[in-house]
């Protein structure tokens, strides 16, 4: 049984929901370099984003004319493969900034819980990029801050918790959405399991 996940609020006293989930997290230094290296990539990875963020409440607020709805489909199509295309070019970019890989054990508007080979150190700050299963393709491209970490004898009982410092609106939506979406599937399958 899926237990309750208490809310967490960040400064600003917006509060999110923590939903389990086993995300892949590429992670790396945050440093003048590899952040230097980013900094095109995130503007343009941001700008797209507020551009999905206006196309997809096109959809669903259906303000276009209805003979514009197939177009609208077929560039959301186009959007996604420009996406996927645009991924696996930079997949050596993602191999050389961001060296380290690890799961996470739940996620949230504020921050995740990081299931890897190695303790992170409280108090420093990482670059991650984390895979939603949404479209578009794109990562989660983030900074976080190590809040503390939990380590033990086996590499799954390392686990670090990490609140992001600096991610984009967007982007934090999109987590936010996948919590949602994560929360409803735990209530559906605990009431599948109440009813049995």
């Amino acid at each position: 049984m899926v237990e309750d996940k208490p809310l967490e609020y960040d400064p600003d006293g917006r509060e999110y929901y923590r939903a389990e989930a086993a995300l892949v997290v590429f992670f790396g230094p945050d440093d003048p370099k590899t952040r230097a290296a980013l900094a095109v990539d995130r503007q343009m990875w941001e700008t797209a984003g507020e551009l999905e963020q206006k196309a997809r409440q096109i959809f669903l607020d259906r303000d276009a004319h209805e003979e514009l709805l197939p177009i609208l489909d077929l560039l959301k199509w186009l959007d996604y493969k420009l996406d996927m295309v645009l991924f696996y070019q930079r997949r050596g970019d993602r191999e050389r900034y961001f060296p380290h890989q690890g799961m996470t054990k739940d996620i949230s508007g504020s921050g995740l819980n990081l299931q890897s080979e190695q303790l992170l150190s409280p108090g420093k700050t990482y670059l991650l990029s984390v895979s939603l299963p949404d479209a578009p393709s794109r990562p989660v491209v983030c900074v976080a801050a190590v809040v503390r970490g939990r380590g033990g004898a086996h590499q799954e009982e390392l686990v670090t918790a990490l609140n992001f410092t600096e991610i984009s609106d967007v982007d934090r939506e999109r987590v936010i959405r996948f919590t949602f979406q994560q929360q409803r599937r735990q209530l559906a399958t605990r009431s599948r399991e109440a009813s049995e």
